[in-house]
């Protein structure tokens, strides 16, 4: 019966519909990773791929969470096609064999290099890299180990001569980063050529074994049964291409068909986004436009209206309300001019060199320079802070509004439930 599919493309089948007939070589289950932390166990049968030369597993179902079969299988290879895919089981086993000893070659010889450049106590070493000793220089390996300095690493002393002191050191020692030094000797060649006999080896290996791997590609199975549906590759949007049941005799028609779909989706795709790049392209264009549009700054009209005169007069009755007339301060330098400090506020420097000034009932108001509260003093006898009344007035406005905007917001809060 080989594979009769129950389900094609997310549709009950309705007749029959068989694929792969004489091709079954077996079955085989296992649990696959669909997500971060979930298994799913799938079934597959597999079968003989004519075309591609090898065997292929085709996904018939799942007994797992939200189970589902997709076709029933029988293995009803025959037995020349269960010894090609033995032979070619085989052929792929040698493969991976004669890949993993080219691995080893490898591995083999970058390890024989690299012990031969390892710098150790005894060994006699050449400078190869640095700036800080001279290269060349060439010296016997006395000393090896964490250097002591801030930046870390691994040094090594190298005596460049036998010369030693009465207590029998080295007295002309070198002191350089050990991944500064190569083995003043040459790699032995003969070691050389042995690695590289070992490794052209395995290549040659692995390149045998390929080719027969290869050699399996359209081998001749004989006649096999006819089948009422095919088992092909389909090429989809964005150049997907995956396996798909077809009615035999409809395959060239059912890939034409996907790549009209596919085609017609690309030109769509290719619309919407010359649509997206026209309208990103008009709104920049508005944008500019705007921006040049905007008259230069000394043309520009008033962001917002002047303040009502009613507004004027509604802060200069507050600012006059809120004179204290009950006392007196000094008259201090502020800047070109004079200011005024009050009682509350003057230090021992205001009393000692401003001018006392006293409460009076019919004076101008003016602005204690630190606390800001108002007050009627007697004029100074030096001229009084330009601007004074005028910022007077404007910040009496400022703290009556904030009083008004700090109750609208406490009986905002006053009236949630929580």
């Amino acid at each position: 019966m080989a594979i009769t599919w129950k389900r094609i493309n997310g549709k009950d089948v309705e007749g029959e519909a068989v694929t792969h007939r004489g091709l079954v070589i077996g079955t085989v289950g296992r649990n696959e990773q669909v997500m971060s932390d979930m298994w799913e166990f799938f079934n597959y049968a597999i079968v003989w791929d004519v075309a591609e030369g090898h065997p292929r597993e085709i996904n018939v179902g799942s007994p797992g969470i939200g189970a589902y079969t997709l076709a029933e299988v029988e293995v009803d290879a025959s037995v020349a096609i269960q010894a090609l895919a033995d032979a070619y089981d085989a052929a792929r086993e040698e493969s991976g064999q004669a890949k993993a000893a080219l691995a080893y070659a490898d591995e083999e010889a970058r390890l024989d290099v690299e012990d031969w450049g390892e710098v150790e106590k005894g060994k006699v070493m050449v400078v190869a890299r640095g700036r800080k000793v001279a290269k060349g220089t060439t010296g016997k390996v006395v000393w090896y180990g964490p250097s002591k300095g801030s930046y870390g690493g691994i040094r090594a002393g190298i005596a460049t001569d036998d010369e030693r002191d009465a207590s029998g050191r080295h007295v002309n020692v070198v002191f350089v980063d050990a991944k500064h030094l190569d083995n003043a000797e040459p790699f032995p060649a003969a070691r050389r050529d042995e690695l590289d006999a070992e490794i052209r080896a395995a290549e040659l290996r692995l390149a045998k074994a390929n080719l027969k791997i290869e050699a399996f590609k359209g081998t001749d199975v004989g006649a096999l049964p006819p089948t009422t549906h095919e088992h092909v590759i389909v090429e989809g949007r964005h150049g997907i291409r995956q396996y798909e049941v077809v009615e035999a005799g409809k395959v060239e028609a059912r890939r034409a068909e996907a790549k009209a779909d596919a085609e017609a989706h690309a030109k769509r795709d290719a619309e919407e986004w010359a649509r997206i790049q026209a309208k990103a392209e008009a709104d920049k264009a508005a944008k500019k436009a705007a921006a040049e549009a905007v008259e230069e700054p000394g043309e520009r009209a008033l962001a917002c209206d002047p303040l009502p005169e009613a507004d004027k007069a509604d802060i200069a009755a507050e600012a006059e309300a809120e004179v204290d007339r009950g006392i007196g301060g000094y008259a201090v330098a502020v800047g070109a001019g004079a200011g005024f400090v009050c009682d509350d506020c003057a230090d021992d420097d205001d009393r000692a060199n401003g001018q006392r000034v006293e409460a009076v009932a019919d004076a101008d108001p003016v602005s204690c320079e630190v606390c800001g509260r108002r007050a009627r003093v007697e004029t100074p006898t030096v001229e009084a802070t330009p601007g004074a009344e005028a910022v007077a007035i404007v910040m009496a406005g400022v703290r009556r509004v904030y009083r008004d905007r700090t109750a609208a917001l406490q009986a905002d809060l006053d009236a949630l439930a929580f």
